[in-house]
Formats: structure tokens, sequence, C-alpha cells
């Protein structure tokens, strides 16, 4: 996987505001910090995880801050070691594993690291909110698309943790 796909993704079909927040934000990150980011995000909406309010929880995670996370993760080790880890342990068992949900995959990050261990693989990315720049980042990846309801059984579930608005 090329690290820089991702960034270039984003400053050829980013919007202005991606752009910005990504030139603002690009330099010395850390996982604390982007954290930090995404609980400001969450704060600037508004957003209240006692009173759900969809407009509010789609606008949060359009927010340029899950391209950022993406991109962070794409370059900390730590963070990629975990979705290797996954991707080969799912390989290993590919004899029992037809079909693969990452649920709330983001921007692909997950299911590409999956895919890229194995092509045999389907994996569907259960993404209510993706965006311009998710979608084109798996676009060369036919065994990879976005849904927004189950319509299958599904062998196996994938969920990388989210703990910062919780």
């Amino acid at each position: 996987m090329k690290k820089e796909f991702l960034k270039d993704l984003c400053l050829s079909r980013g919007s202005e505001e991606v752009r910005n927040f990504l030139s603002l934000h690009d330099e010395n990150l850390t996982l604390e910090k982007v954290w930090q980011l995404m609980d400001s995000a969450w704060d600037s909406l508004d957003c209240d995880n006692t009173k759900l309010d969809l407009d509010k929880i789609n606008k949060f995670y359009q927010h340029p801050v899950w391209i950022l996370n993406a991109l962070f993760i794409e370059q900390h080790d730590l963070s990629m070691q975990h979705r290797w880890s996954i991707a080969k342990w799912i390989d290993g068992n590919k004899d029992s594993i037809k079909h693969i949900i990452d649920y709330g995959g983001g921007m692909g990050v997950l299911a590409k690291t999956v895919a890229s261990q194995n092509r045999n693989f389907c994996v569907d990315i259960y993404e209510p909110y993706p965006n311009e720049i998710a979608l084109a980042y798996v676009t060369n990846n036919p065994e990879i698309r976005y849904i927004n309801k189950l319509e299958k059984i599904i062998m196996i579930v994938l969920s990388a943790p989210m703990y910062s608005n919780m």
C-alpha cells in the first residue's frame, strides 16, 4: 500500500476545508493529538452521545479529522502492525471465511490492508457516512465496496475501536 496515495488523493480531490485542515495539522502529529482533534470536532458540532442527532453525527463523520486520522494510521507503525496482524489472522483462516465486513470502516485503511493480504476476500465497509475521498481511495480495489445496510450473512466483522467520544 503506497503511503502517499491517500495524501495525494486528499490534496487533489479534497475541498479547500480538507486541504486547509490537513496543512494545519500535518506536522508532528501524535495519536493523542488526533484524539484531541476528534474531540474538538465533536464539540464544535455540538454532538452529544446522550442525544442522537443524525445530522450532527453525519457532519462529524464528514469532518476532515477523519481523513487526517487515516493519514496518521498509515504512517503510524503500531496502528499498521495491528491491522497487518488482523489481515494475517484472517488469511490464516481463509478456508472458513468467505466474506468480511469492516464495521464503521471510515476511510478503508483496514479493509485495504485485509484485501492486500488476500485478493480473494470480499470486504464490505459498513459506513453510513463515507466521504468522496474515502470512496475514491478504494476505487482500484474491486473486492472492496462501501455499503450502508447488511445484505447477506457475514462471516467475520472487523471493527477498529474508536473510544474518543464515548
